[in-house]
């Protein structure tokens, strides 16, 4: 189903608000605290100021952002050798409540990969917390594959 008039473009700092939002919840979901606020904020700020968030909108309202970078580091800080790809990781995925359930998470993909392929990227790589078993429904559903587990034990 179509989304009518569904656009996308970068954000900028007029949609902070929006987005912090969004990463708010998502570390809710997540289980995760934020360590530090502000610092956490000032990273919405650059990542606005980069380039690395795509909105989703209806009707020029932000519904939805995707937040990546493009790098060709080995992910996730462990060495597994050479890693010669470059590729977008997505950091976060958000769609406003009132907006689920209608494939706006889908279109950001696509708008990315889109993007992506136009500056010469072909793999996307992202993290999904075990504890979001929508997340992990949903990128399945998107193609994605386990790339590398990480294990964790509380001591």
């Amino acid at each position: 189903m179509a989304i009518p008039n569904l656009s996308f473009r970068f954000a900028s700092e007029q949609d902070f608000d929006f987005i912090w939002t969004g990463r708010v919840e998502i570390a809710d979901v997540e289980k995760f605290v934020i360590p530090d606020i502000e610092e956490d904020k000032l990273r919405v700020h650059s990542a606005i100021k980069d380039k690395k968030i795509r909105l989703a909108l209806i009707e020029n309202k932000p519904v939805g952002f995707i937040w990546f970078t493009i790098s060709n580091a080995t992910p996730f800080g462990v060495s597994y050798g050479p890693f010669d790809r470059k590729y977008a990781y997505v950091d976060y995925v958000f769609v406003h409540p009132d907006f689920r359930k209608l494939k706006i998470g889908t279109s950001l993909y696509q708008d990315l990969g889109e993007y992506c392929k136009k500056t010469g990227v072909n793999e996307l790589i992202c993290d999904v917390v075990e504890t979001n078993a929508n997340s992990k429904t949903f990128h399945k559903t998107l193609g994605f594959k386990p790339f590398v587990s990480l294990y964790s034990k509380k001591l």
